[in-house]
């Protein structure tokens, strides 16, 4: 069996970028997604923000999350990193940094608020909104900005 040396060195360079967050801290990520019949097929609402954005000159960001905890691997010697986000089919859920980034198509950025985190209340939101339904319609107002509207309706804010 043949070795992907390109594939290792990414695994590599991508668990050695979690390696280095402070897991003191909160991290949210930002997704934007390649624009790609797969991608509007899978996700309408894609193609929507994605004009908008574009219309208005934004950064478009698909999809926001944010690292719910992480975890000691024994085994591998090493921490990893768990997400805590929506999924249109499942909910609100948490998955592994790692595993979802490995398949990623398109750009993902990351912040960290300089704060440190409140473990006991991250926990409780967690447990709250766990295995909450997926709204569609809420995620499309979350993710559109409207205040382009205010300038047609010249309106102030």
């Amino acid at each position: 069996m043949k070795k992907n040396n390109n594939l290792i060195s990414l695994r590599t360079d991508l668990q050695n970028k979690i390696d280095k967050l402070d897991r003191n801290k909160i991290h949210i990520l930002y997704f934007s997604y390649d624009f790609s019949f797969y991608n509007i097929y899978h996700s309408p609402l894609l193609l929507t923000t994605k004009i908008l954005n574009f219309l208005k000159g934004d950064a478009s960001i698909d999809h926001v999350c944010h690292i719910s905890r992480f975890t000691y691997d024994r085994s591998k010697k090493r921490y990893i990193a768990k997400i805590f986000e929506a999924n249109t089919k499942r909910g609100m859920e948490e998955n592994f940094l790692y595993d979802r980034l490995k398949n990623f198509k398109g750009v993902c950025y990351i912040e960290t608020i300089d704060q440190y985190v409140d473990k006991q209340l991250a926990k409780n939101f967690e447990k709250k909104f766990f295995a909450v339904k997926y709204s569609k319609v809420l995620a499309a107002f979350s993710g559109i900005d409207f205040s382009f509207l205010d300038k047609i309706l010249k309106r102030k804010k």
